[in-house]
């Protein structure tokens, strides 16, 4: 039987088989005012005076004849993209346990690298064109229109006259051109997507308002990199500087974007916090696309470094507004209910299940040098984490162990080994590499007198995973130290393979790229996830055809192969995926039925709370009145599960 995510992933597959958007298409792209727009938006000299073949007035009458095509906001697609009972104004606040080290979307520690910096560059950025979450269809964003090449060779995207950057230039042909040149300048170290946008031949400007980029060779994922993977930035700002001068300037100074949050200098306290504050100007406020996102005046983001407790503990005394509790704090999850805020309902608990990918949270090796160069070593590590245990004991069963790097989507491979905790297995794999013997201290030896003792360097928060599993190793004779350090300085290790463990958690994709993590060409290159240094012609062969195939089953049986070779290698540890994702909020915010989108993964999901919540002004007094009289506003209920998606059905029933 086809499971709902499963069904979610072929009409994925579907979508970009046939690369273009699978919505209602039209002539007409909603923006009713346009012609006035461009009369009367400050549009001038060649842009202003733009014929309707360039993209200018009355370009959407001939549209659909040029080969064009949209999505109108029609009420089926404005659905799910924000709540109509939505208000603006207001704060949201919330903790993070890391500052970023960049707010660059672009270049070394890009929004690929840290969730942080997913927050800017979905709040302060924008891309040519999103994604439907329900109907993964695309929708219109910096780009109105889109035109696809009978070869699905070349795009054409025709630019929203009406798109400003916060300087209030407008957006045109040469700031895609000068965003894809900044990508491809190997100066920014960032490999992975400089392999990506090196697919395509240098974009063209057709006209001020439209773009035309051609792909070296047909592959089914190329239009949806180009235009939904690229947050498009000011090319006045970034085509005077090299990729070297680039980096040094963007740091913390942002670049000009267009999306409709800024981080102002002076709400910039490195190391502490900082505020996304919501543009008034912004181009697109009153777009049907975006109308009901982007809610609040002020995100602000406080730092509590690796210290779940003090974040809980500020958290219940209401000096931010949502708690997200992760495998460590499932103690809190379970059984923290009687404190006066939860107990007087000022503070409400759920649980949200999406459709969501899996990611692979878990500890990596590092292939390249001993002793994980030896499959053995690492298949010794793996089996002595008693994962299963740690679940019941500690977790309350609120997790699944992963046995996939695509858990929970139809690429996972059904033939996957599932390995689980063996200690029986383990010693007959250190005989075997000739630790037959111990020391006096209780370690294994081997013919020269060499133990096994590693370092992993984790923050504190993982301590209670990792104790256990340093006590299960010691009773096999191997000795693991524990150190704990600031996580910006192990994701810096880790991207120059200075490490032999690294504990990470990346986050699932809809799209998978088995390229920017498996492939041999970025095995040794810095700045890349192929973090554990997979290396092997066969995984190469595969992604070859991977990338080249439009054939949809085709496509399928590829990931799940890459899915059971990675298991197979014993590159990574995986962990647990949660059951829902769950958190704490003080009541008093307005929030649509379905609460987070649809493909929404733990981790991810502030993005879908700065986008899709308010602060409900009426839910706000009731809270303040019931806190300053002392009243309560209802008793602890328990945990309201959120089953929207999960009793949603398929997209084509809807």
């Amino acid at each position: 039987m086809t499971s709902r995510s499963s069904t979610l992933q072929i009409l994925l597959l579907a979508l970009v088989f046939s690369l273009a958007a699978c919505g209602e298409k039209t002539a007409n792209d909603g923006h009713d005012n346009e012609d006035a727009m461009l009369d009367d938006s400050g549009l001038t000299g060649d842009i202003g005076g733009l014929t309707a073949e360039q993209g200018g007035q009355g370009f959407e009458a001939i549209a659909a004849d040029m080969g064009f095509e949209t999505v109108e906001p029609t009420p089926e697609v404005l659905k799910y993209l924000g709540s109509p009972q939505a208000e603006t104004g207001g704060q949201f606040r919330y903790i993070i346990t890391r500052f970023p080290l960049t707010f660059r979307p672009l270049g070394y520690g890009e929004n690929a690298q840290y969730t942080e910096n997913k927050f800017v560059s979905e709040l302060c950025y924008e891309p040519l064109l999103r994604i439907n979450h329900v109907t993964l269809e695309f929708l219109p964003a910096l780009a109105t229109h889109w035109k696809i090449s009978e070869d699905k060779l070349t795009y054409t995207f025709r630019l929203d006259p009406r798109a400003r950057f916060w300087d209030g230039r407008p957006v045109t042909a040469e700031d895609v051109i000068a965003t894809w040149e900044l990508l491809v300048d190997e100066d920014i170290k960032q490999p992975a997507i400089r392999l990506v946008m090196n697919e395509f031949e240098r974009p063209v400007a057709e006209s001020p308002l439209l773009v035309t980029v051609k792909a070296k060779e047909p592959k089914w994922a190329n239009f949806i990199n180009f235009a939904n993977s690229m947050p498009i930035v000011s090319a006045a700002a970034i085509a005077p500087l090299t990729g070297s001068e680039f980096l040094d300037k963007f740091n913390y100074e942002l670049i000009p974007g267009t999306g409709e949050y800024v981080i102002n200098p002076e709400d910039i306290n490195k190391g502490t916090s900082y505020i996304f504050t919501r543009r008034d100007d912004y181009w697109a406020k009153d777009d049907p696309f975006r109308r009901y996102q982007g809610n609040f005046d002020r995100i602000r983001l406080d730092v509590v470094v690796d210290n779940e407790g003090l974040e809980y503990e500020r958290f219940k005394k209401d000096e931010q507004d949502l708690f997200y509790f992760t495998s460590s704090s499932m103690e809190n999850w379970m059984n923290d209910n009687n404190y006066d805020a939860m107990a007087n309902a000022w503070v409400v608990k759920k649980r949200v299940h999406t459709d969501g990918p899996g990611g692979s949270w878990g500890i990596s090796f590092n292939m390249r040098k001993p002793p994980f160069d030896d499959i053995r070593m690492r298949q010794v590590f793996t089996y002595m984490l008693n994962r299963q245990e740690f679940i019941n004991k500690r977790l309350y069963d609120e997790y699944v162990p992963l046995d996939s790097y695509f858990e929970g989507s139809i690429y996972k491979n059904p033939d996957n080994p599932v390995i689980r905790f063996d200690p029986d297995k383990v010693t007959a794999l250190l005989r075997e590499m000739g630790y037959a013997k111990r020391n006096q201290e209780g370690y294994v030896v081997n013919s020269k007198g060499q133990t096994i003792e590693l370092t992993l360097n984790i923050v504190k928060a993982a301590e209670m995973f990792v104790v256990p599993f340093q006590e299960d190793l010691r009773t096999v004779g191997i000795k693991l130290n524990i150190e704990y350090g600031d996580q910006n300085a192990q994701f810096k290790n880790a991207m120059e393979r200075n490490f032999s463990m690294f504990w990470n958690n990346l986050s699932g994709v809809v799209f998978p790229d088995p390229r920017t993590s498996l492939l041999s060409e970025l095995a040794d290159a810095n700045n890349n996830w192929n973090v554990e240094g997979v290396s092997d012609p066969r995984i190469d062969e595969l992604i070859a055809e991977y990338d080249t195939t439009f054939a949809i089953q085709r496509r399928i049986e590829i990931i799940r192969e890459l899915d059971k070779m990675q298991m197979e290698m014993y590159k990574k540890i995986l962990l647990y995926k949660p059951k829902g994702i769950k958190v704490a909020h003080w009541d008093r915010f307005g929030m649509p039925a379905y609460v987070y989108e649809r493909i929404t993964q733990p981790g991810d999901h502030y993005v879908a709370i700065f986008l899709y919540w308010w602060l409900d002004k009426d839910k706000d007094r009731r809270l303040s009145a019931a806190r300053a009289e002392g009243k309560a506003l209802g008793s602890y209920q328990g945990v309201e599960d959120i089953n929207y998606w999960a009793d949603f059905g398929d997209v084509s029933t809807q």
